[in-house]
């Protein structure tokens, strides 16, 4: 996990979350997914908490959006690259949509899910396909 996740996730689960929206837009993808983690986490431990809500829904959004320029018949992916990085992106659009009850993030995250299953997730994301599957199950 790169400095600037460890960053964002920590400030999440800290609680000083306030300050974070701000900051959304300039996070790297890795960063993105270990705060949609915090705060799925952060928002199961306590419902209705804002900031979290609030970073769900606009990284869940951001993340969801990013499926579509790139998903081509044979590539169900938010990136037109498939990085090591990349393997928790399933899971945090599961949890997001789990916590949100967002059907979108949901849906998108399990079709993801099945493609990292199907293709190169499978062998490159062993480590973190258990929590993916457990956040599917979860939603």
């Amino acid at each position: 996990m790169s400095r600037t996740a460890y960053e964002a996730g920590r400030r999440v689960r800290s609680g000083i979350a306030a300050r974070l929206p701000t900051d959304l837009a300039r996070l790297e993808p890795g960063a993105k997914v270990a705060t949609l983690l915090a705060a799925a986490a952060k928002l199961k431990s306590r419902p209705g908490h804002k900031a979290a809500t609030h970073i769900l829904t606009e990284l869940g959004v951001e993340l969801a959006a990013l499926l579509e320029p790139e998903r081509r018949p044979d590539w169900a992916w938010f990136e037109i690259l498939f990085d090591d990085d990349a393997c928790r992106m399933a899971e945090a659009l599961l949890r997001a949509g789990s916590v949100l009850a967002e059907k979108t993030f949901v849906v998108r995250g399990l079709q993801t899910l099945e493609w990292m299953l199907a293709g190169p997730g499978a062998r490159r994301c062993a480590s973190s396909l258990g929590a993916a599957c457990d956040a599917a199950y979860a939603a």
